[in-house]
């Protein structure tokens, strides 16, 4: 079973305002975004992951099979296609595959006992830190 499988609880972000800015995101979506304090739920089953991001004002839940594309509702409503780039061991890259111009990509890996999100758009990075919730 991959590292990355499990809930994890939101600690920290770096630049997340900026990342969500240079996706497009207005100023009033962005601020409400950056105030949520998200669970994040990774799972995998036979092949299929799901991705679920649970806040008091909001559940996003993606699912997707590796290598296939799909599609995926972004942050404020900045609908994008993206696809599984790869699974390097335990870390999953999704890249946007509909703006290859702007190759958005998040990278999901566990440093430290930690769930590292990077986000990387143009020249801007931005990373959420999680950890893990004990049951």
């Amino acid at each position: 079973m991959s590292k990355l499988v499990g809930e994890w609880k939101l600690d920290r972000s770096e630049k997340f305002d900026e990342i969500l800015a240079a996706q497009g995101v207005g100023w009033v979506p962005r601020k409400m975004i950056t105030m949520l304090s998200p669970t994040h739920g990774i799972s995998e089953d036979e092949g299929c992951w799901t991705l679920s991001m649970i806040s008091p004002m909001m559940t996003k839940v993606t699912k997707f099979k590796i290598g296939e594309p799909y599609k995926d509702e972004g942050f404020g409503g900045t609908g994008e296609k993206m696809m599984v780039a790869s699974m390097d061991g335990d870390k999953l890259i999704l890249m946007a595959v509909d703006r290859p111009e702007e190759n958005l990509v998040t990278t999901r890996e566990v440093m430290n006992e930690e769930l590292v999100i990077t986000m990387k758009l143009g020249d801007v990075i931005s990373k959420r830190y999680f950890e893990k919730i004990k049951k």
